[in-house]
């Protein structure tokens, strides 16, 4: 029997627990003694549901959507997470600060203490100074840490949130727009694309921070050692701009990596559904052929934004030392002296903004990726958009009457008969906005329910366009449609998803036995079922088939489609 699991353990961690993180010891100590097992797995957080990031950004979605003739992915990322990115960066950036301003200025005064002949600072001062330089960069290891964790969590609800909102937009999208979506492009948006925040999220906020700590510490540099020490400042400007040319170009690279990765996907992908035929032909050498050139050319975009990434990284390595010798070539042509607390606070204060440069170039990186991401993002959830926004503007130009969806309740305002089931009156309505031609032209239809009614017609006369359009999966250019109750729906292609039978059948619903024995006594299926071993329970794949050691049984989903447009429950 399966135990609840655990509650998770940040809940009861009080605040010494998180800033040291104690709350991890118990798992790491199970870890290290081999005992750490399935029981020991704790809950997710709240926070991180996806239920409630969800919701949560699916209204802002829509409310995007319906107030903006440009939603934007991006507002309604920074309306959902913006005030968390920027508060943390807030708190952060002052033990930044500290960390790289005051181990300098307890360090010169450390090294005065060791100047022959001076009497100002005593031996405590001095042991003090030296504190303050160990606790900072102590504290700073800390807040780091911290930092990092708290924007590591953020950057996967941003990569939850998304994931979610794409799941959803699949579900309610219309058939005509599923139709021209490949799966290599859906398997990659939701593989590689949100991965990005993963890892842009928690650089975001250097990308403020590491410009303003060059500017004060430069300020402080010049203040206290005067202008020769600020030199060194021209190698940070130089990298700062190599990275924003670096930061175009692996904009646009991220952008033809994404697009070679949806071809080779959707190639593997037809070659997995149509493996049979395949090895039949043998054809195995012809399509490994097109895989290999699908991944070559695939291969050579990422190489080109691999080498941006090299040489961005490249040049921080001379960082500390190209600026410190440029600082020190300047003072001695100025014959200036050089002391131990000259050098030794451009040495601590250049590598600290060495380790903020490395910092802010990653955040430029993974955010020209992530910007490339996010396009890919949103130009999928405005397919259905811009569809229903294309038939907005033709309707406004259009002198014919607005088609409308009729609700059960204005039905019955204006109508006596409460067994109303479909109705279409003077309806028009075409697959294509953009067509000129429609598919279906001032079409009256009234199926009341209770009744059998047949809709018999030549091939592409309109009839699957009618159904598509009594589920709304077609929007009407004129006319009304009303539908009263529920609509049970069996498509013309039919499925199955691994299972049992029984899960198949009731499809997600509440189990009721003597609802569930009905339908399969309505739909003539207990001979079927009773040939299985396993009845109702009997497992069956993604085309209905099912295997066993002494016999071969075929279930068809054409049988299973007839159980699911049975209303259940």
């Amino acid at each position: 029997m399966n135990r609840p699991r655990q509650t998770n353990s940040t809940y009861n961690a009080h605040f010494l627990s998180h800033f040291f993180f104690c709350w991890q010891v118990r798992l790491l100590i199970k870890k290290r003694q081999n005992k750490f097992n399935e029981e020991d797995v704790v809950l997710s957080a709240k926070e991180h549901k996806s239920k409630r990031l969800g919701n949560k950004i699916e209204n802002l979605w829509n409310s995007e959507e319906k107030s903006s003739k440009n939603p934007s992915l991006t507002r309604v990322l920074v309306k959902m997470f913006g005030f968390k990115v920027i508060l943390y960066g807030i708190l952060y950036c002052p033990a930044d600060l500290a960390v790289c301003l005051l181990p300098p200025m307890f360090l010169r005064n450390l090294l005065d203490y060791f100047t022959p002949r001076q009497s100002s600072i005593t031996k405590e001062d001095a042991l003090f100074d030296g504190f303050i330089i160990t606790l900072m960069f102590f504290l700073r290891a800390l807040s780091f840490n911290i930092f990092l964790l708290k924007l590591t969590c953020l950057g996967m609800q941003f990569r939850i949130a998304c994931s979610s909102l794409i799941y959803r937009k699949l579900l309610k999208m219309k058939s005509t727009t599923i139709q021209k979506i490949s799966l290599g492009h859906i398997v990659n948006l939701l593989s590689n694309d949100v991965e990005r925040f993963d890892r842009a999220v928690i650089y975001w906020n250097f990308l403020w921070i590491g410009p303003l700590k060059i500017v004060i510490a430069a300020y402080y540099l010049f203040i206290t050692y005067g202008y020769t020490s600020i030199v060194g400042m021209l190698v940070p400007v130089l990298c700062l701009l190599i990275q924003l040319f670096h930061f175009k170009t692996l904009f646009a690279l991220r952008l033809k990596v994404a697009s070679k990765a949806d071809s080779r996907i959707r190639i593997l992908s037809d070659i997995i559904n149509g493996i049979r035929s395949i090895k039949m032909f043998t054809w195995e050498k012809p399509f490994a052929k097109l895989v290999e050139n699908a991944r070559k050319e695939e291969m050579s975009e990422i190489t080109k934004a691999n080498f941006c990434r090299i040489s961005s990284y490249a040049c921080l390595d001379c960082y500390q030392k190209l600026s410190v010798f440029l600082c020190i070539l300047i003072a001695v042509l100025n014959n200036e002296s050089l002391t131990p607390q000259y050098v030794f606070a451009l040495l601590i204060i250049y590598d600290t903004l060495r380790r903020t440069s490395q910092l802010w170039s990653s955040a430029l990186i993974n955010n020209s990726e992530l910007m490339a991401s996010l396009r890919r993002l949103q130009h999928f959830l405005l397919l259905d958009y811009e569809k229903s926004h294309i038939m907005s503007t033709l309707l406004e130009q259009s002198p014919a009457p607005v088609g409308t969806f009729v609700s059960k309740s204005e039905y019955q305002m204006n109508n006596d008969d409460q067994t109303f089931g479909v109705s279409l009156s003077n309806v028009t309505a075409k697959w294509d906005p953009k067509l000129s031609k429609s598919s279906l032209t001032d079409v009256t239809v009234t199926a009341t329910s209770g009744k059998l009614v047949a809709v018999v017609g030549v091939a592409g006369g309109g009839k699957s366009t009618l159904l598509q359009v009594m589920l709304k999966e077609i929007p009407i250019s004129s006319g009304n449609l009303g539908v009263t109750g529920s609509l049970s729906y069996a498509p013309q292609e039919p499925w199955v998803f691994p299972g049992t039978l029984r899960e198949n059948i009731v499809f997600g619903e509440k189990m009721d036995n003597r609802k569930f024995q009905e339908v399969i006594k309505v739909c003539c299926l207990e001979h079927d079922i009773s040939r299985f071993a396993y009845g109702d329970n009997t497992l069956v794949g993604e085309k209905g088939v099912e295997r066993r050691t002494k016999s071969k049984s075929f279930f068809g989903e054409s049988h299973l489609q007839r159980c699911r447009c049975v209303p259940f429950g």
